[in-house]
């Protein structure tokens, strides 16, 4: 795929989204993420995406911005849990805080303590008490050991939006590829949520939210690049 894409001219692979739509009804689509060569993480990423439906149906959009825009694009981590994954090993709690490092998978913890997870801030924050921001178990594809913000979200089951944390992770993101900017505070980024937020949701519906799944599209695939 990444042969394919350097055909476009002036392509910067390492800056790169690629979004593959599968002629298929399954509902699994994957993303693959990519080391560069010393093994340090780059934003070039393929998102395979099938059609599912039909292109206007409602899966495909979920499936498109789950993988695409939630993986691909900001890099955040699932916040499900198989049934049978269990608890998570050392080596992948290891491997989630490092990737954090790199500003990768912080909608996900290896930690319970809610004054250290990565999305503290938001949880007594008033602005964003809504959403029930706190922490819970289940993500990263594992039943336990890892925690996420809230029970339901696009990274959980695709079906309701983006919960806050990973909605300014997406707005960090933009901001660092389209204006070579930091991290915003969270002020700014609370006003700018003010104004294009979704409508009204209930992320903390137990009804909704579902730690525990037999079935979802399969967790983000890390590749090294030997290119870059």
């Amino acid at each position: 795929m990444s042969r394919y894409v350097e055909k476009v001219p002036g392509v910067n692979l390492t800056q790169t989204l690629a979004v593959v739509i599968l002629n298929s009804h399954v509902h699994n689509g994957v993303t693959y993420l990519y080391n560069n060569a010393q093994g340090k993480p780059v934003q070039y990423a393929v998102a395979l995406c099938p059609i599912i439906d039909h292109l206007e149906s409602e899966a495909f959009r979920q499936v498109l911005t789950h993988e695409a825009i939630g993986h691909g694009l900001a890099k955040l981590g699932d916040e499900y849990g198989h049934a049978d994954s269990g608890a998570a090993p050392d080596e992948t709690r290891q491997e989630l805080q490092e990737l954090h490092n790199y500003g990768w998978m912080q909608n996900v913890d290896a930690t319970a303590d809610s004054a250290a997870v990565c999305w503290s801030r938001f949880i007594a924050d008033s602005r964003f008490q809504p959403e029930a921001i706190g922490v819970y178990e289940g993500g990263y594809t594992y039943t336990s050991g890892i925690y996420r913000p809230t029970v339901e979200s696009m990274m959980n089951s695709n079906e309701s939006p983006f919960n806050a944390p990973s909605r300014k992770l997406i707005y960090d993101k933009i901001m660092l590829l389209g204006e070579g900017r930091e991290a915003s505070t969270l002020d700014e980024f609370a006003a700018f949520d003010a104004e294009h937020k979704p409508q009204q949701w209930d992320y903390s519906a137990a009804t909704r939210g579902r730690q525990h799944v037999s079935r979802r599209p399969a967790p983000p695939v890390l590749r090294r690049l030997t290119r870059f």
